[in-house]
């Protein structure tokens, strides 16, 4: 399941289709990877990172989640700035786990608008 931050701020769940794509033993140049697929609303901005972010030895990883959404919900336009507020909310000292958050945002529509 991914979630996904609505217009309204909601965190809505979603399905998402995948398939692995692991056609060799592990070792050197041959790790097994996912690959999974989904459509994204036009300039939605998918956030991505490990479990380092939300939870940790004395973290609890609903709360995590729970100021993930937070700070999402008024996230400014800045990417840069968005990942900066995340990582002040939810690593406020040296993590104890290894940490990675990407923040992208999707195109908007190729699609030519109609004019009168």
């Amino acid at each position: 399941m991914s979630r996904q931050l609505t217009q309204d701020g909601t965190l809505a769940r979603r399905p998402v289709r995948g398939r692995s794509l692991a056609t060799r033993p592990p070792g050197p140049g041959g790790l097994p990877f996912e690959t999974i697929e989904f459509e994204l609303p036009e300039e939605s901005r998918p956030v991505l990172h490990t479990d380092g972010l939300v939870a940790g030895r004395t973290r609890d990883v609903g709360r995590g989640l729970a100021t993930l959404h937070d700070v999402l919900a008024s996230a400014p336009d800045s990417l840069e700035e968005t990942c900066d507020r995340l990582l002040a909310a939810l690593l406020p000292g040296r993590p104890a786990d290894d940490v990675a958050l990407l923040v992208a945002r999707s195109p908007e529509s190729s699609t030519p608008s109609a004019r009168a």
